[in-house]
């Protein structure tokens, strides 16, 4: 990984620290260990794998890309109740802050305990939404999908606000589509191609043109890419929950699962965009190839 000379004036302690955590997350050390876990924590996977192909398996990958275009292409997927966020700040000690937009004075250590929160928050109710599809079969697969992401892109949301980025500014969603698609990454390969993308969708000289095509939504080739992956690699993982009993123990485990990683996914590289608009984009972390 390339170094980068921190600029003048310099971070603080506390902000050396979270890049230090960035740089970790977006280039971790695989181990032997590491490399086995990716196989395994996509839970019902390689059963997935057996059934994908069955005429009611495509009826519902086809009712998830149209339903989960649908969903990413609609303005009102895209809302998030600031107003909430802007009384944290407030009830804080931030009283100046009159938009999550305005958020640069504040200092990253009270952002992150404000946001510490959410993950937790997330995860619970993910998990809750689950275990119920879990029991409903191959009808409520669909509809546990779509809730899935609808969830997570309200998570996504939440955190981009409190670090000072606003996702229903169009020129924001492309950055915030791709943490959907890191945290359904199935391999370390997948994962770093999806940062790579989103390092030159945030940062770089020529990031007006790049997000200009996004100024009146997505393009629809980037809705349809997503819609997608998202909804064969749900099925996949979640083809599980169409088995009595276990069914609803799967479907809790895979929401928490996956929620988590997109929860974490945010956590991290909204900080750094962050961090790069206090410092400049000398401070980028760039993710091992």
């Amino acid at each position: 990984m390339a170094s980068k000379e921190l600029p003048t004036p310099s971070l603080s302690a506390y902000e050396r620290r979270a890049l230090d955590e960035i740089r970790a997350f977006k280039s971790p050390q695989a181990g032997w260990f590491d490399k086995a876990a990716y196989a395994l924590q996509w839970p019902g996977a390689k059963a997935g794998d057996l059934v994908m192909k069955t005429p009611l398996v495509g009826w519902a990958l086809q009712r998830s890309f149209h339903s989960l275009t649908h969903l990413l292409a609609n303005a009102a997927s895209w809302s998030i109740r600031h107003g909430a966020v802007v009384k944290d700040f407030h009830e804080a000690g931030f009283g100046h802050i009159a938009h999550v937009t305005h958020v640069e004075s504040v200092p990253l250590e009270e952002i992150d305990k404000l946001a510490g929160s959410l993950r937790t928050k997330y995860r619970a109710l993910a998990a809750a939404e689950g275990v119920g599809a879990g029991m409903t079969g191959i009808a409520g697969l669909t509809a546990d999908i779509v809730a899935l992401t609808a969830l997570n892109l309200r998570a996504v949301g939440e955190y981009a606000a409190y670090y000072g980025f606003d996702i229903s500014d169009p020129a924001e969603r492309a950055f915030a589509i791709n943490i959907l698609t890191l945290g359904a990454a199935q391999n370390p390969m997948a994962r770093a191609l999806t940062l790579k993308q989103m390092a030159n969708l945030a940062h770089g000289a020529t990031l007006a043109q790049k997000m200009d095509q996004f100024k009146k939504g997505l393009a629809q080739d980037v809705v349809e890419r997503v819609a997608k992956a998202l909804g064969r690699r749900f099925t996949r993982a979640k083809i599980t929950q169409l088995v009595p009993v276990i069914g609803a123990a799967v479907g809790g485990g895979f929401n928490a699962f996956y929620t988590g990683r997109v929860c974490e996914s945010a956590y991290h590289l909204y900080r750094e965009r962050y961090l790069v608009r206090k410092y400049g984009e000398c401070i980028a972390v760039e993710a091992d190839a």
